[in-house]
């Protein structure tokens, strides 16, 4: 009940995941079978570490068909998988809302007759 969308995944997917919930990068082969768009997810370079990418910390959403979307701010992936993963939802509706608002500014400043206005 905590987080819903465990429905969708296999009994032995739902296992490896409760398993292997403090290890996110364990976690993310199975987001596609979570989420209907979200297939993969880019972790930052970790700055303690020099070199290496942190096991955590996201900065970037990777649709199924490898459209990419960057996060206005980082999301970090801690504490239990259901909550995180509920968290990861509440952020991408998040990351969503200001890429909408983002276009619709962009696109309410067409008519105003700015030919150089980045369209995209």
């Amino acid at each position: 009940k905590i987080f819903p969308r465990f429905y969708f995944v296999s009994a032995i997917a739902l296992l490896d995941m409760l398993a292997n919930g403090t290890n996110p990068p364990k976690i993310i082969p199975y987001l596609g079978d979570c989420y209907d768009s979200l297939n993969d997810v880019r972790f930052v370079a970790d700055p303690e570490k020099e070199g290496e990418l942190s096991t955590k910390t996201v900065d970037l959403m990777i649709a199924k068909d490898k459209e990419k979307m960057p996060m206005f701010e980082t999301f970090t992936m801690e504490g239990e998988v259901e909550v995180y993963l509920n968290n990861l939802t509440e952020h991408m509706r998040y990351t969503l809302k200001l890429w909408l608002r983002d276009g619709v500014e962009a696109g309410s400043a067409w008519d105003i007759g700015e030919a150089d206005k980045r369209r995209h």
